[in-house]
């Protein structure tokens, strides 16, 4: 049986929110590399691509993080760690331009050669201590990562239904304020959400957006722009927008559309994984299952991949994304290469790879793809010494089987990740499958709120971050149909927050395997309203995967489907909630007898 413990109170409600925040660690030291950094490492014999252009058999020496030397029959001291490359291709690492560091971002990311993150929307908090991180040349199981931290939105749109803390705007005169406390927190660049015309979501006007790209270049500061229509997108180029993370597919390019672009220099990120996923595709489930891929994925990794955003979105025509692409390429617009992950359908890491080949089926040749995925995005994003294979720049390389020239799904075949001069361990450390949880039963309450197995349950809502919800639990006597106890739960569902919580969950110290059950069941009665039970991975981005349930007066039993969680892993189980909310109000409620079957 696994041991369970409580969930620390600000876990439980981050998870709740559906956004387990990444702790970035300090670099790690490995016991796999046992070679003196300072002595080198040499690559013999490999056919390199420096990020513009190719090297066929050379030589590339490394010492102390950086490339020393490049070229043909290259003296190597005796104590100097050689690779062999004969046959194999060298690379620079991989700059992955759209992203959203969550999770296990990093680690994700460099094992399938990514070692830098241009983060698009990611909680302020992370960036602190990022800046020296990605300055380091030490050891490190991280990939780096540059980032806009928050976005500038409007109250309710697109940013605000994920979870983390936002500062909203909604005039101009907002905006010189609000760039400058973007650039205190660590912001490297500036992304609004310019998404008029569309009823999902409420939008910065145009006259917002525009005063935002305006205040962030007086404050010496890219800014960039996420748009879903040709319309927004040609508004924000002749508003001065430095580049478009992502691609317009509801209408086929425009000449005037290209020309602006050109004239104006902007740069484009199409996100091609992501439309795909949205057109549902499956071309992702399809990437996954190349062994050179499956093997390096987590669980919760090979279940993105294998999902599509639900019901699709309107205006993501995957076809004539790739069609607008290649017009784009062909007029000499800079088309960089990103992934947006980790969004359905799409990872880290391994997406930019997928990504690099919907690139070349978009008329892009792989060198060109390579060049989008290295060092045209350094260059735009002034990244120094990354996405490059000369003299000076930081070892960041990637080696990879055979020669992509000749086939562009050679690129998913990774041999070898190097960051900072160290070879990188890219074996998944923990089991693909997690231990099978033995013990059915996760809350009975027979004696208190830990029941008679060792599960601890506390309460949860959102106002940790930022909401104004409340809730409290205790132990009652008698439970359902006359059992000894059952727990009470007093929740103040609070407007305050995008989607206000509040109610009670448990979770696991570590992962537990629940893929041989079907269902989750409980008992509950009390205020009548809507409430849900959201899952939780051990990885988790965005909403959790949830299902939502009528309470009344009367004990019932509630009965759901464990495959009808949509985006959940049944073999990384961590935890439930099961909460009152997004409906405002107070709720008494009470839950008892809570198993799997």
């Amino acid at each position: 049986m696994l041991k369970r413990v409580l969930f620390t109170a600000i876990s439980v409600v981050i998870v709740a929110v559906g956004t387990v925040m990444l702790s970035l660690p300090t670099p790690v030291s490995s016991n796999e590399t046992t070679f003196d950094p300072s002595a080198g490492l040499m690559v013999r014999n490999i056919d390199v691509f420096n990020g513009t252009t190719w090297l066929d058999d050379h030589d590339v020496m490394v010492r102390e993080g950086r490339i020393a030397d490049i070229g043909i029959d290259l003296p190597a001291s005796d104590d100097m760690q050689v690779i062999d490359g004969q046959g194999q291709t060298l690379l620079p690492g991989l700059i992955d331009a759209h992203t959203h560091v969550f999770g296990q971002a990093l680690t994700d990311s460099l094992r399938f050669g990514v070692t830098t993150n241009l983060d698009m929307f990611t909680a302020p908090g992370l960036l602190e201590s990022n800046a020296a991180l990605r300055d380091s040349l030490d050891q490190t199981t991280l990939s780096d990562f540059y980032s806009a931290g928050n976005m500038a939105t409007i109250e309710g749109g697109h940013g605000t239904q994920f979870g983390v803390p936002i500062e909203t705007l909604s005039t101009p005169e907002e905006a010189s304020g609000w760039v400058s406390r973007r650039i205190e927190e660590g912001s490297d660049y500036i992304k609004l959400a310019y998404i008029p015309g569309q009823n999902r979501l409420p939008s910065l006007d145009r006259e917002t957006a525009a005063a935002i790209i305006r205040e962030g270049h007086a404050q010496g500061v890219m800014v960039v722009a996420h748009i879903s229509t040709m319309q927004a997108a040609q508004d924000m180029v002749d508003d001065g927008v430095d580049g478009l993370v992502h691609l317009f597919a509801d209408v086929a390019v425009s000449e005037d559309f290209i020309s602006s672009a050109r004239v104006n220099e902007i740069f484009i990120i199409p996100t091609l994984t992501v439309i795909a996923s949205v057109a549902n595709t499956q071309s992702s489930a399809q990437f996954a299952s190349d062994p050179s891929i499956e093997t390096f994925l987590t669980p919760t990794q090979a279940q993105s991949l294998n999902n599509n955003f639900p019901g699709g979105i309107p205006g993501f025509d995957f076809d004539l994304a790739k069609e607008n692409v290649r017009r784009l390429h062909e007029a000499g617009i800079v088309i960089l290469a990103g992934s947006d992950a980790p969004n359905p359908g799409t990872t880290y890491g391994a997406s930019l790879l997928h990504e690099i080949e919907l690139l070349v089926q978009s008329g892009l040749t792989i060198t060109d793809a390579l060049h989008a995925a290295t060092r045209a995005s350094a260059e735009t994003f002034d990244l120094v010494g990354r996405g490059r294979i000369e003299i000076g720049a930081r070892a960041d390389l990637v080696i990879i089987n055979g020669d992509p020239r000749i086939g562009t799904a050679g690129i998913r075949d990774i041999n070898t990740v190097i960051k900072n001069g160290y070879i990188v361990e890219r074996a998944l450390t923990t089991p693909r499958t997690a231990p099978r949880l033995e013990d059915a039963g996760l809350g009975d309450f027979e004696t208190g709120l830990d029941g008679e197995t060792p599960v601890s349950w506390t309460s949860t809502d959102d106002s940790m971050m930022g909401g104004a919800s409340t809730a409290a639990i205790s132990h009652i006597q008698p439970g359902a149909n006359g059992s000894a106890g059952a727990a009470s739960i007093d929740a103040s569902v609070q407007p305050g927050f995008f989607a206000p919580w509040a109610g009670i969950s448990m979770g696991l110290e570590q992962t537990g395997s629940i893929a041989e059950y079907d269902s989750i069941v409980f008992q509950v009665r009390g205020t009548p309203g809507e409430y849900s039970v959201m899952m939780f991975n051990s990885t988790l981005a965005g909403t959790p995967p949830n299902q939502r349930f009528e309470v009344t007066n009367s004990w019932q039993i509630v009965s759901m489907e464990i495959a009808d969680f949509v985006d959940f892993n049944p073999e990384d189980f961590v935890g439930l909630a099961i909460v009152a909310g997004p409906q405002s109000g107070e709720f008494v409620y009470e839950v008892d007898n809570v198993r799997l079957q």
